[in-house]
């Protein structure tokens, strides 16, 4: 299943990062995030959870990864698309 969204603690107060979401929006470092994965090889080797968040930079179109939250309580949104 695909992540469409990922919140840090509560969805509706806590950090959220959505598929499609641009940040640093008027800078030469503007990016979108173009995917959430969860690491299952990270996972398989320390036995911790880990979730990846890929950008984009609109200036040059490089994809990047751009942050790593490690063994954190977090809930997910999949992309309902892709349950057919």
């Amino acid at each position: 299943m695909i992540i469409r969204k990922l919140s840090i603690t509560d969805p509706k107060e806590g950090l959220s990062f959505v598929v499609g979401q641009t940040l640093l929006k008027g800078t030469k470092n503007e990016v979108t995030i173009i995917s959430i994965n969860k690491d299952e090889s990270y996972f398989y080797e320390y036995g911790k959870i880990r979730y990846d968040i890929w950008v984009e930079k609109i200036i040059d179109s490089k994809v990047y990864k751009w942050k790593s939250l490690e063994d954190i309580s977090v809930v997910l949104e999949y992309e309902l698309n892709d349950l057919s």
